[in-house]
């Protein structure tokens, strides 16, 4: 696996060709490194290697414990102009791995909030669907009202975008909340760190 000492080289997958029994290929990450961390993966016949720097969460963005690498945009955009805005290198509108990361970023934001704010996140209603929401990470979210963190009155299957509704003197009110896409919210961004594990 001489790749995986080139600099240039992000990953390396070998799987054994049937026919000579030794195949590597060089595959390129979008991931900028400049420290190696190996992360194993078995995938049927194949053994992937990934390179990946752990790497410093740099301001404006902050590590929060239980949540990941954040930012919190102190300005209004619209989805759309959100997620432009946070795209960039290893970025994207936060979309938490776990139910336990979204818990925790609500926490955080009651603490932090003195009134009423909205922020977008990385969610929205499955296009062509009518009751499913997905993260833009993957993770599906329940459509039942009231529940899996969205307020009691949503979602509305009519909107097809989601905000991080928080209410800091009504905490039954906090939670996801559906809307329209063009309106104007704050937003949360995301760094992913090769090593999270929130």
């Amino acid at each position: 696996m001489k790749c995986l000492v080139q600099p240039a080289c992000k990953a390396v997958t070998a799987d054994a060709d049937s026919t000579t029994g030794n195949a590597s290929t060089c595959l390129y990450s979008k991931l900028a490194v400049t420290a190696s961390v190996l992360l194993q993966s078995n995938q049927s016949k194949a053994v992937t290697f990934v390179k990946c720097q752990r790497a410093a969460c740099a301001a404006p963005f902050r590590e929060v414990e239980g949540v990941g690498c954040i930012y919190t945009s102190d300005r209004a955009a619209t989805l759309q102009e959100a997620e432009q805005l946070c795209s960039g290198h290893s970025q994207q509108l936060y979309a938490p791995p776990t139910d336990a990361a979204l818990k925790n970023l609500i926490k955080l934001m009651l603490n932090e909030s003195q009134s009423t704010m909205g922020y977008w996140l990385g969610l929205k209603l499955i296009e062509g669907q009518t009751r499913s929401w997905q993260w833009f990470n993957g993770r599906t979210q329940t459509s039942e009202t009231g529940q899996g963190f969205w307020i009691r009155t949503d979602p509305n299957n009519n909107e097809t975008c989601a905000r991080l509704a928080i209410h800091a003197t009504k905490q039954n009110t906090t939670g996801l909340a559906s809307t329209e896409c063009d309106r104007d919210f704050n937003y949360v961004c995301q760094m992913h760190l090769c090593d999270e594990a929130y």
